[in-house]
């Protein structure tokens, strides 16, 4: 134990001597200067980790924190990844985008100059863009990838890289064991160069782009709506507050609603969001309270909370009684199925053959809406991230794909989409609204009555967040623990099934029976319980930490909470019992 508490100091040590001895910035000099000597340990026991789909961190200095070398030593990596592809590859480049913040910005510059630098051409934004519009621009300009940076810009809060496939996909597992590999060439990012700009612009490695994307990808989201004749009629009276953290993201958003016929569109901005340490926690920071006091000003018939990241979207919606309900990501996805299936009904259209796909860990009321109408229901890991995601679904081509999205706020529709879009989601939550106002009928309304028909469904997501080192080994701890001995009784239920996506393993806890799960290993848990309700947890390793996601079901609302309140005490009980 001693040897590898030694070890384990003499590589923090080297690390730290070499980011001492090293030209720094002035701003990351003057922290290293100023570190104490536990958290010295933090910031150089290991690499910052890549993750499903990218990489991400606290920013700051060194070795284990988002900053200009950690972006330079993956691109480099990624610089050989790419070529290891052929030239060609190489020569149809890499489209960079960033968010709204200055140090993101300047982390998608580093980038694009390391990459010109070692011969692999970049597209790189002019102005901030949101996830949606990045991925298009991969497929658009034909690059062999993508970048999108994101940053809170101060020291202690989180920046973020998501790492795009050909296919404006965030990358899967396989591409970024890859990565990993080349990237193990370099200690740390110290001493990689970067490519001048004029001599990059003037090489043609480095484009600048922008305006003619923005163009094409308003052209493509054209192709959305179900009813243009009712966004037309509507439009203008379905009243839309969006929350969002910058400006650079709200005019694309903005001009896609106004372009197709809701023109009552107002913006409020909270730069709080930029320090969002994951994509859960973006919804989450978000002041609701403030949002519905500025909604009920302009008399508004939802908020929707965009998350340009991760191009995810949370929504609110004006209740019977004049307040304002935020909804779950699995209640707003079963209302717009229920609008999509009943337009393709009116139409004339089938649905036979379709699918819906979903996260395990989403609730079941869009299941239940899609088993009415005869269309299977298949849950997958991962959401539209890496591993067994949706987005591998999406483009399998496979299935006749009709509808997909996940726990975090990702959508998808239609039988040839290429992942998640919220700008695309948005558009047709307001054009849904707007058909059931033609009506007299509220979203909140047709909610209650698909809670009436199929059952309440309640769900909850906690997010449990560790610090350093020792927090990594109690996330490990836990989840290696909770595989093998969990509780067999939560909330007064008996829990019959594991899917232990770690072993690939789908476990009939009554019966003892261990059957084979036929998707790439996912690091999560999922228990469910003998009437359906479930619980299941994924480590996060930026923070590190614990994501819980828990679900249950009733015939009436109160019976659910009340089920959801006593699984969410156990499990959070059994949690702390552990530690």
């Amino acid at each position: 134990m001693h040897a590898i508490a030694d070890q384990l100091e003499e590589i923090v040590q080297r690390r730290y001597n070499r980011w001492k001895n090293a030209e720094l910035p002035a701003y990351l000099s003057k922290e290293l200067n100023e570190l104490k000597s536990a958290e010295i340990i933090d910031r150089f026991y290991q690499d910052l980790q890549l993750e499903d789909h990218g990489i991400y961190g606290i920013t700051g200095v060194g070795t284990n924190r988002m900053n200009i070398f950690t972006i330079r030593r993956v691109c480099r990596g990624l610089a050989e990844e790419i070529k290891s592809r052929g030239f060609a590859a190489g020569q149809r480049g890499i489209a960079i985008g960033y968010d709204s913040t200055s140090f993101s910005k300047g982390l998608a510059e580093q980038a694009a100059l390391v990459l010109a630098n070692h011969e692999v051409k970049c597209y790189l934004f002019r102005q901030p863009s949101p996830a949606g519009e990045l991925a298009f621009a991969v497929r658009y300009l034909h690059a062999a990838g993508g970048l999108l940076m994101s940053s809170g810009g101060e020291a202690s809060s989180y920046s973020g890289c998501t790492l795009y496939d050909e296919h404006g996909m965030p990358v899967e597992t396989e591409t970024n064991l890859r990565l990993a590999r080349y990237m193990e060439q370099w200690e740390d990012g110290l001493h990689i160069g970067l490519m001048n700009v004029e001599e990059a612009a003037r090489t043609g490695r480095l484009v600048f782009t922008g305006e003619e994307v923005a163009s094409a990808y308003l052209e493509d989201v054209d192709r959305i709506p179900v009813s243009r004749e009712i966004n037309q009629i509507m439009g203008a009276s379905v009243r839309i507050l969006y929350i969002q953290p910058g400006q650079g993201e709200a005019g694309l958003l903005r001009s896609t609603l106004l372009r197709s016929g809701f023109t009552s569109v107002h913006v409020v901005q909270d730069p709080r969001l930029q320090s969002a340490k994951s994509s859960s926690q973006y919804f989450e920071l978000y002041d609701w309270r403030l949002a519905n006091e500025a909604a009920a000003e302009m008399n508004a018939d939802m908020i929707l909370a965009f998350n340009p990241q991760y191009s995810e979207l949370a929504l609110s919606i004006k209740t019977e009684m004049g307040k304002y309900l935020v909804l779950s990501h699995s209640e707003t996805a079963a209302l717009l199925l229920h609008y999509l299936l009943r337009q393709k009904n009116n139409r004339g259209g089938s649905t036979a053959g379709g699918v819906l796909l979903k996260s395990f860990f989403t609730s079941d009321l869009a299941s239940a809406v899609a088993r009415k109408e005869g269309i299977k229901t298949i849950n997958v890991t991962g959401g539209f991230g890496g591993g067994a995601s949706l987005g591998k679904f999406c483009r399998s081509g496979n299935l006749p794909f009709l509808f997909g999205y996940d726990e975090d706020g990702g959508f998808a529709v239609g039988g040839s989409i290429a992942g998640s879009d919220a700008i695309q989601y948005a558009v047709l939550i307001a054009e849904m609204s707007a058909y059931f106002k033609s009506r007299g009928r509220t979203l909140g309304k047709e909610l209650l009555e698909l809670y009436a028909e199929h059952g309440w469904f309640a769900d909850d997501r906690i997010e449990l967040t560790y610090r350093g080192l020792e927090g990594r080994q109690r996330v490990s701890f836990i989840m290696g623990r909770l595989s093998k001995d969990a509780l067999r009784v939560v909330g007064g239920l008996k829990v019959e099934q594991l899917y232990d996506f770690r072993a690939r393993e789908h476990i009939q806890l009554a019966k003892g029976k261990h059957l084979a799960l036929d998707m790439p290993r996912y690091d999560a848990l999922k228990f469910i319980m003998e009437d359906g309700s479930w619980y299941g947890l994924r480590p996060v390793s930026a923070q590190p930490g614990i994501q819980l996601f828990l679900g249950s079901h009733a015939s009436d609302s109160l019976t659910s909470r009340r089920k959801l309140a006593a699984i969410r005490s156990d499990v959070l009980f059994m949690l702390e019992s552990m530690l």
